[in-house]
């Protein structure tokens, strides 16, 4: 799942679930890497389930709004997703509700993400650097 349609697909929805990628480029190419590597981990038919769920949002779009979720804007896409988490057929919602889980976690494991949430980093690298400080004093 590499394509430039798909990534712009995720990506568009990944602004949604996370608003501040709107105006952090940098960041949205490094969770679109980080989607993909976890997606590679994946197999293969969950992966072809994720290219279909996206392919599905797309034409579920175009039924409600008259064209496709990555070219609306972002208020459109916003009310698109809402939507898709309620909608009546549970298995839409279950496949929004992980690709958003996806998202997030292609986010939160990136260094930029950490200081929105007030995470300095994992513990072992804490503690080796306290052990560091402690033995340059």
């Amino acid at each position: 799942m590499k394509s430039e349609k798909q990534k712009i697909a995720l990506l568009s929805l990944a602004e949604v679930i996370i608003p501040s990628l709107q105006t952090r480029p940098m960041v949205k190419e490094k969770l679109w890497e980080n989607f993909c590597y976890f997606l590679g981990d994946m197999d293969t038919n969950s992966q072809k389930k994720i290219q279909l769920l996206l392919f599905a949002l797309k034409i579920l779009s175009v039924l409600r709004y008259g064209r496709s979720y990555p070219k609306m804007n972002f208020s459109q896409r916003e009310r698109f997703f809402l939507w898709l988490l309620h909608f009546p057929i549970a298995l839409i919602v279950a496949g929004a509700t992980g690709l958003k889980s996806l998202i997030y976690v292609s986010y939160y494991s990136l260094d930029e993400s950490w200081e929105n949430i007030d995470y300095q980093g994992p513990l072992v690298q804490r503690e080796l650097q306290k052990e560091l400080q402690r033995e340059t004093k």
